[in-house]
């Protein structure tokens, strides 16, 4: 069974980078089983439609803009996702529903889908992210390990590399 985790958003645009940036941390801070793949989605919208057409389980890592305060994380699940995120997830090119609306079409749609937002305090060009959203990085870290075990997916923090360390 593939898993596949992504990381979207523009990295020159301050919290809207929030996804990628929590992907490069996970590359760094862990090794995974073979089953996994970690992508930085960056900004391809609907381009990543070739990248996840074989996955079985879709962890998805964005901005987004809930309303709750900056550097809140959200975890949605597949029945919350049309109903939160159809016009609230960051400025990329398509929305997260356009992207599993394409997959749906292709008879590709991964048999469980979760979605962790972090709510965003600036999306200007800048390539920092805001505190608020830099601090939100454990916790979505967290959530996002915390995901993978619940779907038996093995992640083993290196020595020496920052990684939040969690016990199940």
């Amino acid at each position: 069974m593939k898993t596949t985790v992504v990381g979207i958003g523009n990295i020159l645009l301050g919290d809207d980078g929030a996804g990628v940036w929590l992907i490069h941390r996970l590359l760094a801070g862990y090794r995974f089983e073979p089953e996994i793949e970690i992508l930085d989605g960056g900004t391809l919208g609907l381009g990543l439609v070739t990248y996840l057409s074989d996955t079985d389980r879709l962890l998805i890592v964005d901005a987004a803009t809930t309303g709750t305060a900056p550097g809140s994380v959200v975890v949605l699940r597949e029945r919350d996702v049309p109903a939160i995120l159809r016009a609230t997830l960051s400025a990329h090119e398509a929305s997260l529903c356009d992207l599993l609306a394409a997959l749906t079409l292709l008879g590709r749609t991964p048999s469980e889908f979760v979605a962790i937002g972090i709510e965003p305090l600036d999306m200007l060009p800048s390539i920092e992210l805001s505190a608020p959203v830099r601090a939100a990085l454990d916790r979505a870290e967290i959530e996002t390990i915390a995901q993978l075990a619940l779907w038996g997916v093995a992640a083993e923090a290196l020595p020496g590399a920052h990684a939040t360390v969690l016990t199940l």
